[in-house]
């Protein structure tokens, strides 16, 4: 009887047994081609997610290195702090020797000589000024030796990244800030051991009374040579001996004091105090070998602040 009802069954549907197993095997091949599509489907999804992963954090690690590279060039071999020195000394004695002047008034044979003194003195400081302007031109300089050679085709020493589904061209600088880490003082001490112009200079709150350094980024004006410029630009002096790392910070830390590269343009302008700190802006292209006519385009920002001062021999 059962036999007769499958045959019957058979029969309505117009399939023999030996027909109908066929199409359960044909359908069960066509579900396992199915499955297997859809997880190549997945892991190809999969894949490109990674990739597109792994090439924004390898773009966020070439970015930091161009950014350290930056920071380092600003103040290369100390002649940021050593700048600063320099600009302090030639203060203390621009101060030194006006006080002199004044004191031999009451002394004709003396007057001549301390006049002398003073004018050798000013001259100097204006020197010094001079040599500061040369030396943030020389770092604008470098730095836009950086630049061209980060945005030549290859990317210089920042090249681009082939993973067989996902290309990058080489990352490019798009733009680029010059300027220092928010309260951060110079590498200059206060001369306690001068006492009157330490005195004038905390009266004029030149000199942070915590640290005994003079504040970063300031002019400092002298009361009779208003004439002369002394400016003393920011940098994390030295503590113990120890000379503060090149290092990466945050965006919110930083104070910009020019913008020298704007839209992968150079954009030359003053910049007033030399700096110690970058910021830069940059971008790579991005395209996958299932649709090359499209791209994308990742962009990071990165900050980074120079090495401190070395110690004064």
């Amino acid at each position: 009887m059962k036999v007769c009802c499958e045959g019957l069954l058979f029969a309505m549907i117009g399939l023999s047994p030996v027909r109908m197993s066929y199409c359960q095997k044909g359908n069960t091949l066509i579900l396992t081609i199915l499955m297997l599509g859809i997880v190549m489907i997945v892991m190809i999804i999969l894949f490109i997610v990674y990739s597109l992963f792994f090439v924004q954090q390898r773009q966020q690690d070439r970015s930091e290195k161009i950014a350290m590279t930056a920071a380092r060039i600003t103040n290369y071999g100390d002649r940021a702090g050593q700048m600063n020195n320099m600009v302090a000394l030639s203060r203390q004695l621009v101060f030194n020797s006006r006080n002199a002047y004044h004191e031999t008034a009451q002394y004709p044979n003396l007057d001549s000589f301390a006049s002398h003194l003073l004018e050798e003195s000013r001259e100097g400081a204006q020197e010094v000024d001079q040599a500061r302007k040369q030396l943030t031109q020389l770092t604008i300089a470098d730095l836009c030796d950086l630049t061209k050679n980060t945005n030549k085709p290859g990317g210089g020493d920042f090249g681009w990244v082939n993973l067989g589904w996902v290309m990058t061209e080489a990352p490019a600088i798009k733009q680029l800030e010059l300027g220092c880490v928010k309260n951060v003082d110079s590498n200059v001490a206060a001369p306690e051991s001068n006492r009157e112009l330490w005195q004038a200079d905390t009266s004029q709150n030149y000199i942070n009374p915590v640290s005994n350094l003079y504040y970063g980024n300031m002019l400092l004006s002298l009361p009779e040579d208003k004439d002369l410029t002394f400016k003393i630009s920011s940098l994390p002096a030295p503590v113990n001996g120890t000379v503060s790392p090149a290092r990466l910070t945050s965006d919110a830390d930083f104070k910009s004091t020019m913008r020298l590269v704007e839209n992968g343009e150079f954009n030359f302008g003053s910049c007033e105090y030399l700096p110690s700190a970058v910021r830069l802006n940059s971008s790579v292209n991005v395209e996958n070998f299932f649709d090359r006519q499209s791209r994308h385009t990742l962009a990071v920002s990165t900050t980074a602040a120079a090495n401190g001062a070395s110690p004064r021999p």
